[in-house]
């Protein structure tokens, strides 16, 4: 994912695997994954506003508040089943 090429063609083709995890994935799992799988969030966030500017609605991870490295991705779940 975060090694989609940034630019004028950047998501072309569109990766479909890609665009449903940002799509359809909730927030909170997506930061998990982020940060579980050592993938820059910056590039991910490049990667998720081009597809939601090629579409024309916010991917998940756009709207939610950024927190990686601050807690574990286990810490994270698990406080919002409380």
């Amino acid at each position: 994912m975060a090694a989609l090429p940034i630019g004028g063609q950047f998501c072309v083709p569109i990766d479909s695997h890609v665009f449903t995890f940002l799509s359809e994935v909730p927030a909170n799992l997506q930061q998990a994954f982020i940060e579980e799988m050592g993938v820059s969030k910056d590039a991910v966030l490049r990667v998720a506003k081009g597809f939601s500017e090629l579409v024309g609605f916010n991917m998940a991870l756009l709207g939610a508040n950024i927190t990686l490295g601050r807690t574990s991705a286990l810490q994270r779940l698990t406080a919002e089943k409380d």
